[in-house]
C-alpha cells in the first residue's frame, strides 16, 4: 500500500478517508481535474473512487416509480438526464437525495473492502 512507504507525521492518519465532490455542467472537459486531483492526492496514500450518478438514474427512477424513457437523439439526451435528476429529487422530498446515493455507493465499497457486508442504492 502507498500509504505504508509514506513516512508518519504529525496528522497522518493512514485510515482517514477524503470525499471530493465535483458538479459540472453536462458537456463540461473534466477529466484533466480527475486526473490532476486523483495525482496529487495519490502522493499521499490516497485512492480514488470515481462514483458518476447519471447512469444510475434509471434504477433511481424505478425505485422512485418515475418513467425512464431516454430519448435516442444525444442531443436530448443530456436535458432528459437533467429533468431525471430534478423529478428524482422531487419525488424524494430531498435536494440532497444525489448526494445521499454517492454517499451510499461509497459506503458499499467500504464494506465490501472490510467484508462488512453489502449495502444497496
Amino acid at each position: 500500500m502507498i500509504a505504508d512507504a509514506i513516512e508518519p507525521y504529525l496528522g497522518f492518519h493512514p485510515d482517514a478517508e477524503l470525499v471530493v465532490a465535483l458538479v459540472y455542467p453536462i458537456g463540461t472537459e473534466h477529466k484533466n481535474v480527475l486526473s490532476t486531483i486523483d495525482n496529487y492526492l495519490q502522493q499521499f496514500g490516497y485512492k480514488n473512487n470515481h462514483v458518476r450518478l447519471s447512469p444510475l438514474f434509471d434504477e433511481l427512477c424505478l425505485k422512485f416509480g418515475l418513467p425512464w424513457n431516454p430519448p435516442k437523439d444525444q442531443g436530448r439526451l443530456s436535458e432528459y438526464k437533467i429533468e431525471a435528476g430534478n423529478r428524482i429529487r422531487e419525488r424524494a422530498g430531498r435536494k440532497d437525495i444525489l448526494a445521499l446515493v454517492a454517499a451510499s455507493i461509497a459506503g458499499d465499497g467500504r464494506s465490501k473492502k472490510s467484508g462488512e457486508g453489502e449495502g444497496r442504492v
